[in-house]
């Protein structure tokens, strides 16, 4: 399949038969599904994609997957990813044997969520977003200046708050027994944390939602916030 120039955007989706795609150059929008697929078809990146989607592919190997923002889904034959230069935003979603992850500097915004086997994420300077929903997570080294952070692991057991973290939600965090929040954070959400005994919120913090942590016996807030939700904290004194 040759798509002519001057296309703007292609999805291609369920073409069983489907062996090549050629994209012209100056095309800006481009998603792939190949699910029912056994094979996954050859196609080039020409420079200038603005997004990328590829979703239940058989690639083996996708470093050459160069878009602005990049969405992987689905791709269960991968086993470590490097993004290139280039890529701003990247989105990784239900990669079963994803066990690796290496960023480059462009890198501005990460999502990944349900590659359960990735046990190490080290986040680049120059980042400003996180959604990290590993179960198997282990080790997460977060760079100063991140202004938003999402976090759910079963696994963490510690985590170091970067100063200009503005933003900080911490969902089933299992085994995480103690957080140091830095002085300017402005919204901090902690649910179903069921390790942690104390929180020492910074006069900076404006939004604080504390739900579920059932080991909870201290909160300190100070006197600056403006939004406070307690719920379902039962040692909380």
């Amino acid at each position: 399949l040759v798509i002519p120039a001057g296309a703007q955007g292609v999805t291609v989706a369920n073409c069983d038969e489907l062996a090549e795609l050629v994209l012209p150059e100056g095309i800006k929008d481009v998603h792939i599904d190949v699910e029912s697929f056994c094979y996954s078809p050859q196609f080039n990146v020409p420079e200038g994609i603005e997004n990328l989607t590829l979703i239940h592919s058989y690639y083996e190997n996708l470093d050459w997957l160069k878009a602005k923002n990049v969405t992987i889904r689905g791709c269960n034959a991968i086993e470590a990813l490097n993004t290139p230069a280039g890529v701003e935003t990247v989105n990784i979603e239900s990669c079963e044997e994803l066990a690796e992850v290496n960023f480059a500097e462009e890198i501005k915004s990460i999502t990944i969520s349900d590659s359960d086997k990735i046990r190490m994420l080290n986040v680049p300077i120059g980042v400003e977003s996180l959604h990290s929903n590993i179960y198997g997570l282990e080790q997460l080294n977060l760079p100063e200046g991140i202004k938003n952070i999402y976090v759910s692991s079963g696994c963490l057991e510690t985590l170091n708050i970067p100063t200009g973290t503005e933003k900080l939600s911490l969902i089933t965090c299992e085994k995480l027994k103690e957080i140091n929040l830095p002085d300017g954070i402005k919204d901090v959400s902690v649910s179903d944390c069921s390790e942690i005994s104390v929180l020492d919120i910074p006069a900076s913090t404006e939004k604080v939602s504390i739900d579920k942590c059932n080991e909870l016996t201290e909160a300190n807030l100070s006197k600056g916030i403006k939004n406070i939700n307690v719920r379902w904290c039962g040692k909380l004194e």
